[in-house]
């Protein structure tokens, strides 16, 4: 794992010197733990662990750098509450691109100028990291639970049309015909 002597993980760590390599190439391997992620103010992941290998090709007008990170972080359950470890094996690229200046050209596409020295991948780590959090986190032993509730919502057979027609309660029937006499109204271009 890169890190300062005093075995303290800096930001500093996760730097590529690029500017004496030849076009060809190079692999690169970084660790990454809860201190990684205390870098980032108000991270969405407080406790993490990981691996993050780069393929690094090199050539005369650009660099692409193809990630594979593999982890897990610790996650709340949005419905009981309870820790979980969200499972992380992804792949993302990078392509940075000789230019006269650095800027960005768009979501995964740089300009850097030809003499620059190095590539600082931190930012780019912890949000490749940060977007495999789950809008929904639900722990996996509710999951599959929580696919069969949504397959009966979105289900529009006729059966379960019947059996929902069944369970309305005979004080909103009443509300439901007003309704449905809107909609024919509507239709019908009367009001």
């Amino acid at each position: 794992m890169p890190t300062s002597k005093a075995g303290f993980m800096k930001l500093g760590d996760f730097v590529i010197n690029i500017y004496n390599l030849e076009n060809k190439r190079y692999t690169y391997d970084f660790q990454v733990d809860d201190r990684f992620f205390q870098f980032f103010e108000d991270s969405i992941i407080k406790v993490a662990s990981g691996t993050v290998h780069i393929d690094l090709d090199k050539q005369e007008s650009f660099i692409c750098l193809n990630f594979h990170l593999q982890g897990e972080i610790e996650l709340v359950c949005d419905r009981s509450l309870e820790r979980y470890a969200e499972q992380v094996d992804t792949h993302q690229k990078l392509i940075y691109r000789y230019g006269d200046q650095e800027k960005e050209l768009g979501i995964d596409c740089y300009m850097i100028p030809k003499g620059h020295q190095q590539l600082q991948l931190a930012q780019h780590i912890y949000e490749f990291f940060a977007i495999e959090v789950p809008m929904k986190k639900i722990h996996p032993k509710f999951r599959e639970e929580d696919y069969l509730r949504e397959e009966l919502i979105y289900t529009t057979s006729g059966e379960n049309k019947a059996k929902n027609e069944q369970e309305v309660d005979p004080r909103w029937k009443e509300l439901l015909k007003l309704k449905e006499n809107n909609k024919l109204n509507y239709k019908n271009g009367t009001s």
